[in-house]
């Protein structure tokens, strides 16, 4: 699904009316009658419930009087709240406001309401910008202060649609109704914790037919069964009964120092448990023998170590065990010693294959850059970089404030700088390709923010580019990098949202989500 910005809403109105006949008039009656269905499954279906609709004088507050005339209509007692005086609703708002009152709805001030099931919150659309005037104020704080659910149309009153940002008083509602695609601010903190559910209503029009892409979508379930993606139907979810390990490709994952043993073992079982078909785990040798307890179906090779982290000579070992086919991971636990650097630096620069770097390989990766020697424009293979925001600031020499400010220009400015496909990690994580598509995963939750979680991504992601190496794909080495990291993305989300079914967001562990992606391949596959 697509995520637009306030113009490419704009755009896609305008757009509306001039490909198809309808009228910002159509487009507000549409609207309305979709937030009255949201509103009648908020309540309960019994008649008489009382609803107060708050309403600007804008587009926004239009739909909501058109809502309030849609729920009289169904029985529902329905109060209209305007920001402002009667008469400043403007436009197609003004006729929708004259149609409410013709139909006996009636209009008090927020203070006069002593009781309500639920309150619409119809105050600021998309083009609001910066701190909401006393006006709209007084009635944010209205709606806030009323103890019944909240319901925003469009985008949450008092949240910045591009940005996020609340600069002054907001609604937070418990769901919101948006129509056509998602808006920004529904994946940017803190609008995200405003929004609260997002409901997605076209409103009687086919958008993607009238919008060109937007540059963002959202990775929700009906984007895995695109053409990009055959190679999951062929490998991950259907495999043909006459196949051997040899189909499933081949995954190297280079990873782990003294005191980090569990990096390894965790991105080693992520991969096995993803379908790759041959997994080879490389250590330094003092911990090679406990990692390999911990993978008994895949191989472990031991590296040559310096002080418990990875010695310079240890990349020969890595580059005589490569397979032409194989895929490499690279960076779980490595350290960020003098060997960990030189390992780093010649992997990128000797393999041609693809590298997933991650971790302290990330943190390699920016010292280079900041010397002036980064390897990746010289690389034949693609390569994708999974940071969380602090390596992330660490690579464009930032800080982790400016990242999280606006973590899609982040994510797309990385994937620029550096030419590689881009996985920026934390809540709503972002796929970056280099000529610029954005991609925002919707599933995980909080249980899934601690140590290990990270590698266990790795290990998943690393298995999918494997098995996607080896379907015959025609896509190119970067789309192909792309896919795979969408869909381990949603999949590593998807295992924790099953893994807390079970033990709860304070109790699992990336344990838990390695044991539920089985699990969450056979759902994925059902749905699809």
């Amino acid at each position: 699904m697509k995520v637009a910005t306030a113009q490419q809403m704009r755009d896609a109105d305008a757009a509306a009316a001039q490909l198809q006949g309808m009228s910002s008039a159509i487009l507000m009656e549409n609207a309305g009658a979709a937030v009255a269905r949201a509103a009648r499954d908020m309540v309960s279906v019994k008649r008489g419930q009382q609803i107060a609709v708050f309403c600007g004088p804008g587009n926004n507050g239009g739909d909501g009087l058109a809502a309030a005339r849609h729920l009289a209509a169904a029985g529902f007692g329905v109060r209209i709240v305007l920001a402002a005086d009667v008469g400043r609703p403007r436009g197609d708002a003004a006729r929708q406001y004259q149609a409410a009152h013709a139909c006996g709805v009636q209009v008090c001030a927020g203070a006069e309401l002593s009781r309500c099931d639920l309150a619409v919150d119809a105050l600021l659309g998309t083009g609001a910008v910066g701190a909401p005037r006393d006006e709209i104020a007084h009635a944010i704080r209205c709606v806030t202060a009323l103890d019944c659910p909240i319901l925003s149309v469009d985008i949450p009153s008092g949240v910045e649609c591009d940005t996020g940002y609340t600069p002054g008083a907001a609604v937070s509602a418990d769901t919101t109704i948006t129509f056509a695609f998602k808006k920004r601010c529904m994946f940017l903190f803190p609008g995200a914790d405003h929004a609260g559910r997002v409901l997605v209503d076209p409103i009687g029009i086919c958008w993607d037919r009238l919008v060109p892409e937007t540059g963002v979508r959202s990775l929700d379930i009906g984007e895995f069964a695109a053409p990009a993606f055959a190679w999951a139907q062929q490998c991950l979810f259907d495999r043909h009964a006459n196949t051997n390990k040899g189909d499933y490709g081949r995954a190297a994952i280079v990873a782990g120092s003294a005191g980090m043993i569990g990096a390894p073992r965790l991105a080693g079982r992520a991969a096995l448990r993803t379908g790759a078909g041959l997994v080879t785990v490389f250590a330094p040798s003092s911990i090679q023998q406990v990692v390999a307890a911990g993978l008994e179906a895949a191989l472990t090779v031991p590296l040559a170590e310096a002080e418990g982290q990875l010695a310079a000579e240890a990349a020969d070992a890595v580059l005589g065990a490569m397979r032409p086919s194989a895929v490499l991971a690279l960076g779980p636990g490595i350290g960020t010693g003098p060997g960990a650097n030189a390992v780093t630096e010649r992997l990128l620069t000797e393999w041609s294959g693809s590298i997933v770097l991650d971790a302290d390989g990330l943190n390699c990766l920016a010292q280079m850059h900041r010397e002036g020697r980064s390897p990746l424009p010289r690389r034949a293979g693609s390569t994708l970089l999974t940071p969380h925001p602090g390596e992330a600031a660490r690579l464009l020499d930032s800080t982790i404030s400016v990242v999280e400010a606006d973590r899609f220009a982040a994510a797309a400015q990385l994937a620029r700088e550096y030419g590689a496909v881009v996985l920026l990690k934390g809540r709503y994580t972002i796929i970056a390709e280099p000529e610029g598509s954005l991609s925002v995963n919707v599933t995980g939750n909080p249980g899934m923010a601690r140590g290990g979680s990270g590698d266990t991504l790795t290990g998943m992601i690393v298995a999918l580019l494997a098995q996607a190496e080896m379907s015959g794909s025609s896509e190119a080495s970067n789309a192909r990098m792309a896919a795979a990291a969408a869909l381990g993305c949603y999949l590593h989300g998807l295992a924790g949202d099953i893994a807390s079914e079970s033990y709860g967001e304070t109790s699992m562990t990336p344990e838990d989500i390695t044991a539920s992606i089985g699990c969450a391949i056979a759902r994925m596959r059902s749905s699809l």
